[in-house]
């Protein structure tokens, strides 16, 4: 029965680990960077994996359409959580009781618009505004005339004091009915849909290290996503309107955006993820909270970080809409064919 040697597989899986870093090296240095961690073979250790994928967006003229230009695939494993938020923005504003009488009334007000609007085909346009305006000034004055004579009549001059003080609104009036009557002012809030915000998309990596070749990907792998979230000065050539925009650097060049896909041995699995800008990089070089490195296998090289924690937080450049996510009202196939996204 052969004896098991965990060294020699350690060292055997340690050639093979660093063959295939050097291979990535010299293919990267031919073509845009394509980078993974671990640099072992992707499919034996780890099978599920998130994919980076960088990209420049030029434009030569304000005539020529965008083109995308490759800069960098980065190949990670699959985080611990995965997460997608969505969110809606909507405003609370007061209305106030004339404009909660306005609400009200809204059916009776647009009434009275299109009577205005039926008379379009008579007189001059300043004749046809001028009937409109009129219209709305008359609905708003029936509409506050008759609250006013609602109130002397239910109650006489003190409920009529009270709803003046309503009316006044602000400070005083509210502290001086609160003061006086032991009420307080209904602001008549409303919910009014606003929009939808960018979504935020956030991801933690812990590396660790088997061989000298891990460090140093891991190094480059930190150094291009900062590279890619910074802007950089204009460059030489870069003009607009026949100005010059690289003199002085006065003007930045916009960084570049990022591609994100889940994958499964090369199978895209789940993809709800829109084109994205990288916001913030958090890297921690002793999450152990204590030091711990190893000495560089090359002469004059630093020592390298046992472990590193690194986080990144993208956002959407674009909203999500119907549009995007797509029809549930459809048959379970159609659902399939039409959107990957859960």
């Amino acid at each position: 029965m052969p004896i098991y040697d965990a060294d020699a597989e350690d060292a055997e899986r340690g050639d093979m680990m660093r063959a295939n870093a050097l291979a990535a090296l010299d293919e990267a240095k031919r073509t845009a960077i394509d980078i993974k961690f671990p640099i072992e073979d992707q499919t034996t250790y780890h099978t599920h994996h998130i994919v980076f994928r960088v990209f420049e967006v030029i434009r030569k003229s304000r005539t020529t359409d965008d083109k995308l230009v490759a800069k960098a695939t980065i190949t990670l494993p699959m985080t611990q959580e995965l997460q997608v938020q969505y969110n809606a923005s909507y405003a609370q504003p007061e209305l106030g009781v004339l404009g909660s009488m306005i609400v009200g009334g809204a059916g009776s007000l647009s009434n009275s618009l299109q009577d205005a609007f039926s008379t379009r085909g008579t007189g001059s346009m300043g004749k046809q505004a001028e009937n409109i305006f009129k219209s709305i000034g008359n609905k708003l004055t029936d509409i506050k005339g008759q609250d006013v004579g609602n109130a002397a009549v239910a109650g006489g001059s003190g409920l009529l004091s009270i709803f003046l003080a309503r009316k006044a609104g602000g400070p005083i009036g509210d502290a001086a009915l609160a003061a006086v009557t032991g009420t307080s002012r209904n602001p008549h809030k409303a919910v009014l849909f606003e929009g939808t915000e960018f979504r935020n998309h956030s991801f933690q990596f812990r590396f660790i290290p088997v061989v000298a070749e891990e460090s140093r990907v891991i190094k480059q792998i930190i150094k291009l996503f900062k590279w890619h979230m910074h802007p950089g000065f204009a460059g030489k050539g870069v003009t607009f309107a026949g100005v010059d925009l690289s003199s002085g650097n006065h003007f930045f060049k916009n960084p570049e955006f990022f591609e994100i896909e889940l994958s499964n041995k090369g199978e895209y699995t789940v993809n709800d993820y829109r084109t994205c800008v990288l916001k913030n990089i958090t890297v921690n070089y002793q999450p152990s909270n204590y030091p711990a490195y190893v000495k560089s296998d090359r002469a004059g090289g630093s020592p390298a970080p046992m472990e590193v924690v690194m986080n990144l937080d993208f956002q959407e450049i674009e909203i999500i809409t119907k549009d995007v996510i797509g029809s549930p009202y459809q048959s379970a196939a159609a659902l399939d064919a039409a959107y990957s996204a859960f």
